[in-house]
């Protein structure tokens, strides 16, 4: 849904970032199975674990880390799928479980 709203293909993505402790507990071959993280190579995803506590602590002692985190503000952009009418489609089409279940 992601690439589909900002206009995307799934060759664009070069980097897959998994953060917090949901991300940390993921088996990424079952998550990519599923269709939650898209089916890109595992050299491409980056499992970061608490990357918002970390990102915290580095804005309160460095000055450049915090530049780069406002930034960062200025680029990103919210995007509520709940609430986006091809969500419900787009993951059930996308749920690839195996017959064995």
């Amino acid at each position: 849904m992601l690439l589909k709203i900002n206009g995307l293909d799934i060759s664009d993505i070069d980097k897959c970032y998994i953060c917090g402790s949901f991300g940390s507990s993921l088996d990424l071959e079952d998550a990519i199975r599923i269709g939650l993280i898209p089916k890109i190579s595992f050299e491409k995803i980056f499992v970061l674990g608490n990357a918002a506590g970390t990102g915290a602590k580095l804005m309160l002692i460095s000055e450049k880390a915090r530049k780069i985190g406002e930034e960062i503000v200025d680029k990103a952009k919210f995007i509520e799928l709940a609430s986006d009418k091809d969500f419900m489609k787009t993951w059930i089409r996308n749920l690839d479980f195996p017959n064995n279940l």
